[in-house]
């Protein structure tokens, strides 16, 4: 190989590698539109194990390795809800997010498994922000947000508390009435 050639393999090399760096920065890593489907296992008020589905799919483009929705403002993201074996649909929708986490908890007075759906700009962080899935005692499917920092273990028996501030008191979640209601917490002794 000639000079001349070396000195030209060493600006076109360089330059496409910067190209494509770039393009795909700000062009290629965004997918054109996010279409999950993501199934999580839920524990009934009865004690039996279903699969929660869930679909979501989003009106604009969406980098899930980085979890970042390119259009913040005015991306919406419509997610839909089911269990195996049932028609019974609800749906859900975020702005300028998606759901990138479902975390299995336990926050109800009795001893069944919720499901709380992570949006992307929190996710890593501890549990206490998004939408909770979770069955009545006739097994039908509802959400509520849930926006609280304060939920924790404090009693180490393997179910969550959340502090509810309008009660000033931890809480669990009566899926009978669908109220958070206060339940006494003995923590252990240092």
């Amino acid at each position: 190989m000639n000079t001349r050639t070396k000195n030209i393999l060493y600006i076109i090399i360089p330059i496409i590698l910067a190209v494509w760096l770039l393009g795909y920065e700000f062009i290629w890593r965004f997918d054109s539109k996010l279409d999950l489907l993501r199934s999580i296992p839920i524990i009934t008020h009865s004690g039996v194990k279903r699969t929660l589905y869930i679909h979501q799919q989003s009106n604009s483009s969406v980098d899930t390795i980085r979890r970042v929705f390119s259009e913040v403002k005015n991306g919406k993201t419509f997610c839909s809800l089911w269990l195996d074996g049932s028609t019974d649909t609800l749906h859900t929708e975020a702005t300028g997010r998606y759901f990138s986490e479902f975390r299995p908890v336990r926050l109800a007075t009795d001893t069944s498994v919720q499901v709380i759906l992570i949006p992307n700009t929190e996710h890593g962080l501890p549990t206490g922000w998004g939408e909770m899935v979770y069955l009545t005692p006739n097994d039908s499917l509802h959400v509520i947000q849930l926006i609280n920092s304060n939920i924790a273990d404090l009693n180490n028996d393997g179910r969550l508390e959340l502090y509810d501030r309008t009660q000033q008191s931890w809480a669990k979640l009566d899926l009978l009435t669908r109220q958070w209601v206060a339940v006494p917490v003995k923590t252990l002794q240092q």
